[in-house]
């Protein structure tokens, strides 16, 4: 039976809200991850796997978003069934942290030129 979790607008399932907590994942930024995702992968049985891209974590960053919440929201990945239902979320594999980034300085840069 789905379930709701209290910063997030979105249908949760049970097993989502078991590994949201057993990981340790911040509801604000799944949450915010659910709602700015931009990099979207089919990953069979009608789920789609969200992520964000380094991209729209600078236009958070700039849209006043707060940066822990959006460095939180870029290393996470969230399953979601094709009923928008959340399936599971993790810490993705291999992402690091936006602050030492120069690449991320320079496409925030370009951001703010544009």
């Amino acid at each position: 039976m789905p379930t709701q979790l209290d910063t997030s607008p979105y249908v949760v399932t049970r097993h989502a809200s078991n590994r949201v907590r057993q990981r340790g994942i911040c509801s604000l930024a799944l949450a915010l991850l659910i709602e700015a995702a931009d990099l979207e992968t089919y990953v069979g049985a009608g789920c789609i796997r969200l992520e964000l891209s380094k991209a729209a974590a600078a236009n958070l960053i700039l849209e006043g978003a707060r940066r822990e919440t959006v460095e939180r929201a870029y290393r996470l990945t969230a399953i979601v069934s094709e009923d928008g239902a959340l399936v599971t979320a993790y810490r993705a594999p291999g992402v690091g942290s936006l602050r030492p980034s120069a690449a991320f300085d320079e496409e925030l840069f370009k951001t703010r030129a544009a």
